[in-house]
């Protein structure tokens, strides 16, 4: 072979390694295309199934079917059906039995559980540092065909923002003795509810301390009201907020007498949550004639100490909201808060402890609780309840400022 006739083979056989490699560089492209289109189609398939999923997250048993029976979930609940509904929004357990339990169709998608009976993981930004995890809510792995998609789900049912204006502390008072503060420039969320005993299991249980309920029949929606400040503290850290103070309390339980002027020169005020004008209320009328007749419909505003055993408490009773959406603010269990302006004012003894003649029963009134237990030694308060309890129940909630208001 001549020199001639090697160089020109020499030179086919480099053209073809080439040529060789482009076809396969082409075709590796090929498929790294191909599976960006499917991986784009999959994604939209994805994002019908995560607002179907968003959807039983946010409106929670809207369908009553706990109580109807169509779903079991003992294993998150035990057997009380008489919850009330709206304790299932935004609730990782609600949502768990019903993907459990429902196998709802996801058309080209499905969830792939973390356990034998856990489809939901809960999260929390101080037990999941990162700056993608929410202060609380939950993840989900959702799988379309060879993809996985990941869905965390924040709690936007617990919160409430409190409106930016001028507010007082404490009850009305005529001329400049009336402490009054603002939250312009701030953002501020307030719990709607009080802190549960189903938050409180889930915190300890995230935690590793396996604390459970302690028997299928407790009533999981109700207050947590066995714990002393700094647990509460805790707990409030946990889901990155604080106990609420009575500046934001009183901020979102009083009736704004003028909701137009958010930089009013007089703060009218109501001492109860539901109405502009005093005159309006039961309570008042309890305590200025002594022929009042209490009736059984006024424990849905104020669960007085008539309303036990003919009426059962729900922490989550709606027609008892404040203006800002509150729940049971007042009646039910005492709330302690802290207290900025009278530190050792930091109790709400509203409660049913007390009939609806009692005093305690008007927004911005307080009393004092050393915090170290919960007998009434540890209470320092301007009138105690007839048959006082051995300890008693102190509810609490949780608020939070929001960074970069401006």
């Amino acid at each position: 072979m001549t020199k001639r006739e090697i160089a020109v083979l020499s030179l086919l056989s480099g053209i073809l390694l080439i040529l060789s490699g482009f076809l396969i560089k082409n075709r590796l492209d090929l498929k790294k295309v191909d599976r960006i289109v499917r991986k784009k189609e999959a994604f939209k398939v994805f994002v019908k199934a995560s607002d179907l999923v968003l959807k039983i997250w946010a409106q929670g048993d809207v369908k009553n079917l706990i109580s109807r029976g169509k779903l079991t979930c003992e294993k998150e609940f035990g057997k009380n059906k008489s919850i009330d509904p709206t304790f299932y929004k935004c609730n990782p357990h609600f949502l768990n039995c019903y993907l459990r339990e429902k196998k709802i169709e996801l058309v080209g998608a499905k969830i792939l559980p973390f356990s034998s009976i856990n489809y939901v993981k809960v999260l929390s930004r101080s037990l999941t540092p990162g700056i993608k995890a929410p202060n609380y809510g939950v993840f989900i792995k959702l799988s379309v065909g060879e993809f996985d998609f990941p869905l965390v789900l924040e709690d936007s049912c617990s919160e409430t923002l409190l409106p930016q204006r001028i507010y007082a502390y404490g009850p009305y008072k005529k001329g400049s003795a009336d402490i009054k503060w603002d939250n312009f420039n701030r953002l501020i969320l307030v719990d709607k509810h009080l802190v549960t005993k189903r938050d409180f299991y889930e915190w300890k249980n995230l935690e590793n301390k396996k604390i459970k309920p302690q028997s299928l029949e407790e009533d999981l929606s109700g207050p947590i009201t066995d714990l002393l400040p700094g647990e509460m503290k805790s707990f409030c850290a946990f889901r990155g907020k604080q106990v609420i103070n009575s500046l934001a309390f009183d901020a979102s339980t009083f009736f704004p007498g003028d909701l137009g002027k958010p930089r009013p020169l007089k703060i009218f005020r109501s001492p109860y949550p539901w109405s502009r004008q005093r005159r309006d209320s039961f309570l008042y009328n309890a305590k200025r004639y002594a022929d009042f007749d209490f009736k059984k419909k006024y424990c849905l505003k104020a669960y007085t100490k008539e309303c036990m055993g003919q009426f059962k408490y729900s922490d989550f009773q709606y027609k008892a909201n404040s203006w800002l959406g509150l729940s049971n603010v007042l009646g039910g269990k005492m709330q302690y808060m802290e207290n900025p302006i009278e530190p050792s004012k930091n109790l709400f003894a509203s409660s049913n402890y007390f009939p609806a003649t009692s005093k305690f029963h008007s927004l911005g009134l307080r009393e004092s609780w050393d915090g170290e237990g919960l007998e009434p030694l540890n209470f320092d308060l301007s009138k105690r309840p007839l048959n006082e309890p051995g300890r008693y129940e102190i509810g609490f909630r949780c608020m939070r400022y929001l960074p970069n208001a401006l």
